[in-house]
Parts: structure tokens; C-alpha cells; sequence
């Protein structure tokens, strides 16, 4: 069963994936004000509700995308923008970019169905953090 899971075609929760509007039921998509640590048209940055280590953020789109599988080469821009929020972000809190990891769940792994960046200062706060944030090999042979 968890095999067909994870070998399955990927089906969108959400009936309506390829439209990226707000969803009511989006806890991304109606964040509370005063949890936003930094924000542009495209994005958002704010705070993991449960930090795997020492800083802990998330950057969120303003669109309402699913998960990576719904990206595009259209959304190139967005993502590189992403994750320069992210850095610049862990940079004016006072994290040194040596310590910097960034990365996205991929379905079934993720929690939220809304497209975000996990942006972390490292260390981890215990072993089983460092497990489900640990690092996936790229098949081009860079790092």
C-alpha cells in the first residue's frame, strides 16, 4: 500500500489546484499579521510553528500553489526569489550563511498543502529533527 502511495502519479488534494487563489481553509493563505517576519508581493516569510532548529522559517507564496509538483519553468522566479527571502531573512537575525539549509517536502511528505520554503539556521534541536530535514542527494554531481 505505501509503495502505490509513493509511486502513484501525484492527484491534487484540492480539485482546484491550478488555480492559485487564496483558499478560505489555508492557514498559509490567511496568516496573522504579527507573526510576519518579512513580506513582498510574491511572498512571505514568518516563523515554523514547530522549529526543527535554532531559526526556523518559513517562506510561503502569496499564491496559493499545491506543492512543488504543480510548479512550472514559469515559476523559476518565484522560487529563486524564495529562497533569497529566506536567506536575506536568516542573515538580519544573525545567522551566519555557513549555517543555512533550505528545502521543500514533496508529496506525500508535506503537511500544507500551500507551496513553502523551509529556510534553517543549523544546528538541529534533537536527532529525530535532523532525520525528517536531512539533506536528499542531487543526481547532477553538485552540492
Amino acid at each position: 500500500m505505501l509503495w502505490k502511495l509513493l509511486t502513484h502519479p501525484f492527484r491534487p488534494v484540492d480539485k482546484n489546484a491550478h488555480d492559485r487563489s487564496a483558499r478560505p481553509e489555508c492557514a498559509f493563505c490567511h496568516l496573522d499579521k504579527d507573526r510576519i517576519l518579512a513580506e513582498s508581493d510574491e511572498w512571505i516569510v514568518f516563523r515554523d510553528w514547530k522549529p526543527a532548529a535554532k531559526e526556523h522559517l518559513l517562506v510561503v507564496s502569496r499564491q496559493h500553489i499545491e506543492s512543488v509538483k504543480m510548479l512550472n519553468k514559469d515559476d523559476i522566479p518565484l522560487l529563486k526569489a524564495m529562497q533569497e527571502a529566506g536567506r536575506d531573512t536568516l542573515l538580519s537575525l544573525g545567522h551566519s550563511e555557513d549555517t543555512h539549509i533550505f528545502g521543500y517536502h514533496i508529496p506525500p511528505f508535506n503537511s500544507i498543502n500551500h507551496l513553502h520554503l523551509h529556510a534553517q539556521a543549523l544546528p538541529y534541536r534533537s536527532a529525530d529533527r535532523k532525520v525528517k530535514y536531512s539533506r536528499s542527494e542531487r543526481h547532477d554531481g553538485r552540492k
